[in-house]
């Protein structure tokens, strides 16, 4: 009966789900709970509102467009990442890392200094201060257990920026806009297009075979000019800025670029925060052999009492703790950080 009724649940809509779980009353309630700590329903909005990436079971449609299909409900995909954050939470309050108000403001600060755009790109995306310092204070909380112990001196620095000079190198980058053609037909019309004075992104929007040319009025997808093969970073380069490279040809056909700008590679100059950067990535890279992060969440995770408050979600988090168990999970995945 008990299994009937699991199964049942499964097939029920997930809006028909949620509002059996969060019901009508004003206050927001609890969805999961994490050794008696809650994840509330506006936990979750909020979290879902930023969240970046989710698992799917990827399709094609009869279209030819790309679809997919949610691994599992997005709702209790994000209740498992708030789980997993609380443990990590847990853990760093267990072991004297939490990171305070101080923290965070400092750690504000220092992204600012790296990047003073980030955060407003963040803000732009749907992000609020309280999501932002949410996602620091758990940044720091992996950083804090990862590198606790760990000691890092000047000279670790200075030798670890002689020995990897790149770091502050920023490399050289272009934008360029290109047209891809399957044929030498197609070639001859774009270049009469061209010499009757078409410009060249409104020939590329209107000829170019390349994947959302159209769209970006055939803006060159990659701006890294040294990543570039060396034959086409050599064109390029010879051809300088405002003017229309030969024909090349590809696997696919035939291209040109038309340059727009090339921004050479520079030095960064060695400040505080570049120090503060290295630091901290030679303190990672440390604290990695020695404190073993992933063993103590993957520990704390199967160690732990969850429950969940939306039929059927107890179900699968058995399963991805089993996944656990066996050496596999979704749960040791922590999201990218914020600034990087």
């Amino acid at each position: 009966m008990k299994r009937a009724r699991q199964r049942f649940l499964r097939f029920l809509p997930q809006a028909l789900l949620l509002t059996f779980a969060f019901g009508c009353s004003s206050h927001s309630p609890t969805l999961a709970s994490v050794d008696g700590d809650p994840i509330t329903r506006d936990d979750l909005v909020s979290y879902l509102s930023v969240k970046q990436t989710v698992r799917v079971n990827p399709t094609v449609a009869t279209d030819g467009s790309t679809s997919a299909q949610v691994a599992d409900p997005l709702g209790y995909q994000g209740l498992e990442d708030l789980v997993r954050d609380k443990v990590v939470f847990h853990l760093a309050k267990q072991q004297g890392v939490y990171p305070s108000k101080h923290d965070i403001d400092d750690e504000i600060g220092f992204q600012k200094e790296l990047d003073e755009d980030g955060l407003a790109s963040l803000y732009a995306s749907g992000w609020d201060v309280a999501a932002i310092r949410r996602q620091l204070t758990l940044q720091l909380c992996v950083s804090h257990m990862i590198t606790k112990g760990v000691c890092v001196t000047d000279k670790d620095v200075d030798d670890y920026i002689a020995a990897n000079p790149s770091i502050v190198q920023r490399p050289s980058t272009i934008r360029a806009y290109w047209i891809l053609v399957s044929s030498a037909s197609k070639k001859a019309e774009v270049d009469r297009q061209l010499l009757s004075g078409q410009q060249f992104q409104v020939v590329a929007s209107q000829f170019s075979e390349a994947d959302g040319a159209a769209a970006s009025q055939g803006l060159f997808p990659d701006d890294r000019l040294g990543a570039l093969p060396a034959k086409l970073q050599a064109i390029l380069k010879t051809t300088g800025e405002s003017q229309t490279t030969p024909w090349v040809q590809t696997t696919s056909g035939y291209a040109k670029w038309f340059i727009d700008q090339i921004t050479p590679a520079i030095t960064i100059p060695v400040d505080d925060a570049v120090r503060d950067t290295v630091r901290r990535q030679i303190a990672i890279q440390r604290g990695a052999k020695v404190n073993h992060f992933n063993q103590q969440l993957s520990y704390a995770l199967l160690n732990c009492h969850v429950e969940f408050s939306i039929p059927g979600y107890e179900d699968l988090w058995e399963v991805e703790i089993s996944n656990l168990a066996h050496g596999h999970s979704n749960l040791l995945t922590l999201p990218t950080p914020i600034g990087q």
